[in-house]
């Protein structure tokens, strides 16, 4: 239930408008206009593929939104299409102007304290707010940063976490990405685990570094061919953002 309540009120304070242009497409979806309807079952589509997404999303529920893009994007498409005929009049005009710009104004707050909701704190916090997101961030990196360069063959690492390879750059360590070409082997359920080891050694890979996002910790070690005897997985050092593996091979049997 906490979780549903995080997603409303995420909408109401960030989104308002696009609720409004859901309410209106479905209203006139199911008076039958064939724009609608077709529109209806796009953002549907994109709704359920949403909904899908969440326990694969190591972010959080507000992360998660994202995948709601094209639902935002093709409500308010729509929510203008619906409005035009009402800004023929000027009264009209000037009552919709005006409660656009409220609704707008509403959420500019939500952009300066994002996560945080900006109407539990005071005005004065809001700019600090969303510094103090980034702040952590940047220190969280720096700290995992001094620790992976007391590391031996610490130039190349294998992470899922996007900000890693702009933070770690100015220390020369490479961060090659989970969702890489380079090292899709690592997740191929039809190699071997000799292959699947030869393929590590070769990568020059020695350690892996996770957020502790338990949805990506459990995806990592559900779908990762790290198999016994041949893979040791041993966790060597951990923060409040980071946890870090040491993975070594045992040695291999000559192909």
């Amino acid at each position: 239930m906490a979780g549903w309540e995080e997603i409303v009120v995420s909408l109401i304070l960030c989104a308002p408008v696009a609720i409004f242009s859901w309410l209106v497409l479905v209203l006139h979806a199911a008076r039958g206009l064939r724009e609608a309807r077709w529109c209806a079952l796009a953002v549907g589509v994109s709704a359920v593929l949403w909904f899908v997404s969440v326990p694969y999303t190591g972010g959080g529920l507000f992360y998660s939104l994202r995948v709601l893009s094209p639902a935002f994007a093709l409500g308010a498409a729509f929510g203008g299409y619906a409005l035009y005929p009402a800004a023929r009049a000027p009264w009209s005009r000037g009552i919709m102007q005006g409660a656009l710009a409220c609704l707008l104004l509403a959420t500019l707050p939500a952009t300066l304290t994002l996560p945080q909701n900006p109407y539990r704190l005071s005005p004065r916090e809001w700019p600090g707010a969303g510094r103090q997101y980034v702040d952590v961030s940047r220190a969280a990196d720096a700290e995992l940063s001094r620790y992976l360069q007391t590391l031996p063959g610490h130039a190349r690492i294998l992470s899922e976490c996007v900000s890693l390879p702009r933070s770690l750059a100015p220390a020369g360590i490479t961060v090659v990405p989970m969702w890489s070409p380079e090292v899709a082997w690592l997740f191929d359920s039809k190699l071997t685990p000799v292959e699947v080891a030869r393929h590590w050694r070769q990568s020059g890979l020695h350690s892996v570094v996770m957020t502790r996002a338990p949805a990506q910790l459990a995806l990592l070690l559900r779908l990762a061919r790290w198999r016994a005897p041949f893979f040791t997985v041993k966790k060597t050092w951990e923060s409040g953002a980071y946890l870090v593996f040491e993975v070594t091979t045992a040695p291999l049997p000559k192909s």
